[in-house]
């Protein structure tokens, strides 16, 4: 269809100039996907949009996506990489326990004596458990004493939450 005579361009200047499209997502909303998506590298857009409507937010896994994109984090397999031993311990220090089983040497009254030394500290409080010392050097008695206390963090754990 050619234009009207004496034109050389259709005129569009009655057109609409804004298209209809979806609200955009409040920048609020847009921190927390993007707050989860960084303190939870292994969480997929599914997880994040079922914590957020554990929260009372409702989006699309798509819209996850999409803002995730836009600031330059991609899905979950790509952010998975990037954990550091540093961030894996600050997540996890509540469950996490260190433990050392040394050797000193004392003197006593009946001469110079090693005692072995078997103790464990709870990351996240820095609470030290001592578990045992004894001067008879049994390697055997030292394992058995260290599953006995596995069972007892284990419960002190359970007990301090």
């Amino acid at each position: 269809m050619a234009p009207p005579p004496g034109r050389q361009q259709w005129d569009f200047s009655r057109r609409r100039t804004a298209k209809p499209a979806r609200p955009s997502v409040f920048a609020e909303l847009e921190h927390l996907v993007l707050q989860f998506a960084r303190e939870n590298p292994g969480w997929g857009y599914d997880r994040i949009v079922a914590a957020l409507a554990n929260l009372g937010c409702h989006i699309s896994d798509q819209t996850v996506g999409n803002i995730l994109k836009r600031h330059g984090l991609g899905p979950a397999p790509g952010r998975k990489h990037h954990t550091t031993w540093a961030q894996f311990i600050r997540r996890h220090k509540e469950l996490l326990w260190a433990t050392d089983f040394f050797t000193a040497e004392v003197w006593t009254a009946t001469g110079l004596t090693t005692f072995h030394i078997l103790f464990f500290l709870h990351l996240q409080t820095r609470r030290v458990i001592l578990g045992g010392i004894t001067h008879t050097g049994c390697r055997q008695g030292a394992i058995r004493k260290s599953e006995r206390l596995g069972g007892l963090l284990n419960f002190y754990h359970r007990a301090a939450a």
